[in-house]
Parts: structure tokens; sequence; C-alpha cells
């Protein structure tokens, strides 16, 4: 469980060690800088260092009591209104924004990310609370490749397949893997998830496609991703990913 709040807590900016001092303060309540380096298991200097980093994020408070200073964790109830209250102001501007963007920028955008960091950085933009939003997204996928590399990002995918505001296609490779995924998935009973199986080598990747996003996961060393924007380019995938689907074979829930 707390690895998949550590990874829930990075999708907020948070490195390993602030969402472990923050955890750490929410299990403790006011504290000291000693008790909370004491009990997260972190070096006192470096308790120190990263509790002024969570202070500006927001995440903690301090207040000083006789010669001490008492650190205090934000409630994750507090964090939430306030990030929807600025996720709201975003959306506000978000149209104005877009037009900047889509004005100076007709070729498409491409990131690359290197590492196995760098794969969890992308993956974490796609999964994340506001990642996949009113439009559908599109998947193929090797199951037993992302087994081997990624399976400590299933629990937060059963979350996103769960929650049924999210429209999901899902292509996968037929194998045992697959096949046991799909039937996972399916029994979340999400009546917007749908997945087939294909016998089509899909080889060591995984592919999603929302929005004007493409993202291509590869897993040979030394492990790359790509998001490209593009809404001609998206267009084109989307077009493939519908001929992949209708020679798919339908699973029943």
């Amino acid at each position: 469980m707390d690895n998949e709040l550590h990874t829930i807590l990075g999708y907020f900016n948070l490195s390993e060690k602030e969402a472990l001092l923050y955890i750490t303060a929410l299990r403790s309540g006011p504290t000291t800088v000693y008790e909370l380096a004491k009990s997260s298991g972190l070096k006192r200097p470096t308790t120190y260092v990263l509790s002024e980093g969570l202070k500006a994020k927001g995440l903690l408070t301090s207040a000083p009591d006789r010669h001490r200073e008492i650190l205090s964790p934000i409630s994750p109830r507090q964090l939430i209104t306030g990030w929807k209250g600025k996720l709201e102001a975003l959306e506000s501007i978000a149209p104005e924004l877009n037009a900047y963007y889509e004005r100076t920028s007709p070729a498409p955008r491409i990131s690359i990310y290197e590492g196995e960091k760098g794969l969890d950085a992308a993956y974490n933009q796609i999964l994340s609370p506001h990642g996949t939003g009113k439009h559908e997204l599109l998947l193929l996928s090797t199951i037993s490749v992302l087994e081997r590399h990624y399976s400590h990002l299933f629990p937060t995918w059963r979350r996103t397949v769960r929650d049924k505001r999210n429209q999901i296609r899902d292509i996968v490779r037929d194998e045992p893997a697959g096949r046991k995924y799909a039937e996972d998935m399916l029994a979340l009973k999400n009546p917007n998830y749908r997945v087939r199986i294909s016998n089509v080598e899909i080889g060591e990747t995984d592919t999603f496609i929302y929005t004007n996003k493409i993202v291509l996961f590869w897993f040979t060393p030394p492990f790359n991703a790509v998001i490209i924007e593009s809404e001609e380019m998206a267009k084109t995938f989307k077009a493939l990913f519908e001929t992949a689907w209708a020679c798919a074979k339908k699973i029943s829930g």
C-alpha cells in the first residue's frame, strides 16, 4: 500500500522522500523535525530540507513552541479542496492558453522520456486523476511485458478502469496473462470499459492514444517513452486502432 501511496503522491510533484515524509507526518501528527526524522528513518539535515520544501508546497505548516518548531501536516481533504480550486481556475483560462499554444505550434510536439524514472513520469501523466477526462483512452498492450517491468502501476490503473467517468478501449495480446488481465478489468464493472484480444504480435511495447496525444513505450534497455502531441497524427493512430479493434476478438464480461 505504501508503494501505491508514494506513486500517487508522485503525480503531485513530490519526490519519494517528500512523499515518505508527508505520510510519516500524517501518521505522527504535530511533531518536531527530530521526531519526524526518527520516525521516517531519514537523516535530520535531510528531514529539515525536505520539510522546508513541503511547507513551500503547502503540505506542512509550522508553529513555534518555546524553543522548538512544531510541524503539522495539512489534511488530505484540505489538499483536495485546494487542488480542486486551482484546477477550476486553470480550466477557466485553458481555452485562452490553448489558443496561444496552437497558434505557435502547428508542428507536432515531441517529448522523450528515458530510463525507468522517465517511463514512470510518462505513465503518471496518463494515469493521473485528470489524465483521461472526458475523452476516450485507447490502448495496445502486451500484459506479460508490463507485468515484468511495471506491475507496481497496476493498482493505479485498476482505479482508472473502475472510474465510470473514464471511457477506455483496450487491445491486449492473446496470451494467458492478457486473458486473465481482461477478465480482471471486466470484473471492475465499468460499462465504459471494453477490452478485446489480438493474436497479432504487439511486441515489447505499450501504446496509449487519447485526445491529441500518442504515447509510445518500449521496454528494451535503456527503456524509453515518447509523447507526440498532434491532432493529425492522433487521427491517424486512432484510425489504425479502429482497424485493429475490428480485427480483435471480443471477450464477454
